[in-house]
Order: C-alpha cells, then sequence, then structure tokens
C-alpha cells in the first residue's frame, strides 16, 4: 500500500493512533498521531490538504456524520472533524480551512476514547480521570 506523507514535507513524527475514511466516500483520509497533529490527506494522491496541531497527541478522529443546519446557518457539515486528545479535550475542526471551530472541556485528564452520535448533535467520550462525558454539540 502507499504511505502518505512523503511529499510536501508534511507527515507524523510519532505513532498514528487513529485513522479514518470520510464516510461519504470523498477521498479524504484523516489520521491523528501522538505528534499532536491532525491531517487530513487526499487519498488519491497522498498528499496533505490540511494540519491541524493540538498541544498533545490525538487519540481519536471522527467525521460528523451529516450536516445540521439552525436558524439558515450550517452549524456541522459533511467536512467537519471530531477529535479527542490527550489534554483531555474534545475539538471540532472544519477539515476545508483547517480551523479549530469548537473546543468541550470538563476532564481532569486525557481523553482515551470518544464518538458522536448517528445524528451529529453530541458527543461522548471516556477519560483517565474515571468519568465518562456527554457534550450537546448543537
Amino acid at each position: 500500500g502507499q504511505q502518505g506523507g512523503g511529499q510536501g514535507g508534511s507527515h507524523h513524527q510519532d505513532s498514528v493512533e487513529t485513522v479514518s475514511f470520510h464516510p461519504s466516500g470523498q477521498p479524504l483520509v484523516a489520521t491523528g498521531s501522538l505528534d499532536g497533529l491532525l491531517i487530513v490527506w487526499d487519498a488519491n494522491t497522498s498528499t496533505p490538504r490540511v494540519v491541524c496541531t493540538h498541544p498533545r497527541g490525538v487519540i481519536r478522529v471522527q467525521w460528523a456524520p451529516k450536516t445540521i443546519v439552525s436558524d439558515a446557518q450550517s452549524l456541522l457539515h459533511d467536512l467537519c472533524l471530531f477529535t479527542c486528545c490527550l489534554d483531555g479535550r474534545i475539538r471540532l475542526w472544519d477539515a476545508r480551512s483547517g480551523q479549530c471551530q469548537r473546543e468541550f472541556q470538563g476532564f481532569t485528564k486525557s481523553i482515551l476514547d470518544m464518538d458522536v452520535s448517528p445524528d451529529g448533535r453530541s458527543v461522548i467520550a471516556g477519560s483517565d480521570d474515571g468519568t465518562a462525558r456527554v457534550f450537546q454539540v448543537v
């Protein structure tokens, strides 16, 4: 198979902990690493499209399940990604711009896993602090 990251100089510097194909079949793949990077790759060319920096390692990445529109404003679209990080925060990223749209916090230790609800309106995460928390996205 192809190894992503050779072109353009963007690649992970530590172990890759999480990977995810875009759910609609768009040629996008997201990877997260202990180096603190979320990289969105063009699956056809194995080149990075967006690099998002976290203060600590990325443990899980998950694409938003669908677009949610409220008051004629798109709050969440299918090119949004959620990440959970060893800094105890969940982040919502726009994969088009690489900008962090929101942060969800409340854990006192590292987040170990997360899952986004099928409707995209909430996210649950579990932490090394012995708690699990549900956050409302919309």
